[in-house]
């Protein structure tokens, strides 16, 4: 026999999300009133699911009382799922036998995944982009196998070479969709203020070790001003060229993707000191352009640095897509639309990448930021996620993105360590294959370069 007063408890719920949504949008207001009418239904969709994830588990206890077992079949369609529900509860109440259920209309999505891809999507059928290796600087050929194996995407990454080489890279690429008759795009991927390892000890023999400190300086203070007490400390020198004013003891330093992780126990303007407690392995030597990541310490820094504004205008004249790195909120990308519009008048597709956690807690109105402008997608990071937010938030993040850009309608990349297992072996391990599952949600997925580029993209697509 049916409860009414469950039911009745269930819909007073789903009237909580609708209106705490409302609550949501009064919110981000000003950031709304900038976005185009036509994404409205977007915006909506955003904040409904963003009030339905506050009250999901009530919301699932309360359809349980009455042996319903509800769930968003997908958060692009939050206010379909919610809206036949509540009319299934309704007509239950009433004892009506007409039951009719609306079907998910929104093409919104669909329409920005033909805009940014220059194609149409297909269920569990991602495009595939690739790291682009030094080959394509040289090898027309090589681009050529990539184009006819099926990758849309061709990513270079600002962060190491220069103009010169993605010039060369950028004529290789126009002759090889020239001779395939295959099309694709050229995304250049800027550095962001990503902080990466320049300098390091040329004592011989000098390596890491457990429990052992090393220094840390910015960019423009050189070690032999360093104090002779910390003199023959491991010293390494970073690109970051502000102050380590704001580090505090304690805080964590992640080197090359967590493989070697310290403690800082001092710091000063200019330099941190810090003990190692953890090395990955055998990993006690590290290289010059490896990434450093400080999730714990408040540096001050902007999306874009000198060298990405140094590079925009040459990008914008020989790529398809920007790609912009370390994005933690709205003001970042209002700057990155700001230097972009200083060099044509037409808008290029951009992704923007989530790999901290200070935008991960941004999410929302970044998303909404993004909205404002055409051909946007959102790429999930999990290298910098990991060493950004920890490994055991990862899944749980990854997650919240791919749901949250769903609800937003925006299209969505997912990065980092996809089948890299068999990019270098030619096996996959069986984790891989699970993971490669989840990530053919995504509209599209980055692979790195590796020995069995050819034969993985194959597997992925059959």
């Amino acid at each position: 026999m049916i409860n009414y007063t469950h039911i009745v408890e269930v819909l007073n719920i789903i009237e909580a999300i609708f209106s705490k949504s409302l609550s949501i949008g009064k919110k981000y207001n000003k950031l709304v009133e900038s976005i185009d009418a036509n994404k409205k239904e977007s915006v909506e969709s955003l904040n409904l699911y963003a009030a339905f994830v506050e009250n999901n588990d009530s919301l699932i206890k309360a359809c349980s009382k009455i042996g319903f077992h509800f769930r968003v079949t997908n958060a692009e369609n939050i206010k379909t799922d919610l809206l036949n529900l509540k009319t299934l509860l309704n007509q239950l109440r009433d004892n009506s036998k007409d039951v009719s259920i609306s079907q998910p209309s929104s093409k919104t999505l669909a329409n920005n995944y033909k805009l940014f891809f220059k194609d149409s999507p297909a269920p569990f059928t991602p495009q595939l982009m690739v790291n682009l290796q030094e080959e394509a600087e040289h090898d027309i050929d090589y681009l050529i196998k990539l184009l006819e194996s099926g990758i849309k995407i061709f990513r270079v990454n600002c962060a190491f070479g220069n103009q010169l080489r993605w010039k060369k890279i950028s004529d290789n690429f126009e002759k090889a969709k020239s001779h395939s008759n295959k099309k694709g795009q050229l995304l250049f991927d800027l550095s962001g203020n990503k902080i990466r390892i320049k300098q390091l000890p040329n004592k011989e023999g000098q390596h890491l070790q457990l429990n052992s400190r090393l220094v840390l300086t910015n960019s423009s203070f050189s070690a032999s001003n360093l104090t002779q007490s910390v003199k023959d400390l491991y010293t390494i020198t970073s690109t970051w060229a502000g102050s380590f004013s704001s580090c505090s003891k304690g805080e964590i330093i992640r080197f090359d993707d967590s493989k070697v992780i310290a403690q800082i126990e001092e710091s000063n303007k200019d330099y941190v000191i810090a003990r190692v407690k953890s090395i990955t392995g055998d990993y006690s030597q590290l290289s010059i352009g490896k990434g450093i990541n400080m999730p714990e310490s408040n540096l001050p820094s902007s999306g874009l640095n000198h060298k990405d504004k140094k590079d925009l205008p040459f990008i914008i004249n020989h790529g398809d897509i920007v790609s912009f790195s370390f994005t933690k909120s709205v003001q970042d990308i209002e700057n990155y639309y700001q230097e972009i519009k200083k060099f044509t008048k037409l808008l290029p597709p951009v992704v923007i990448k989530i790999e901290t956690c200070k935008a991960v807690e941004n999410l929302h109105e970044i998303l909404l930021a993004c909205m404002r402008f055409p051909k946007v997608a959102v790429l999930v990071a999990r290298g910098d996620l990991v060493s950004e937010c920890g490994w055991k938030n990862l899944a749980e993040i990854q997650e919240k993105i791919y749901k949250y850009t769903r609800a937003a309608h925006l299209p969505n990349i997912i990065a980092t360590e996809v089948l890299e297992q068999f990019n270098s072996t030619g096996l996959p391990l069986r984790s891989e294959i699970i993971d490669l599952h989840h990530a053919k949600k995504f509209d599209c997925i980055l692979l790195n370069k590796g020995t069995y580029i050819f034969q993985l993209i194959n597997f992925i697509k059959n």
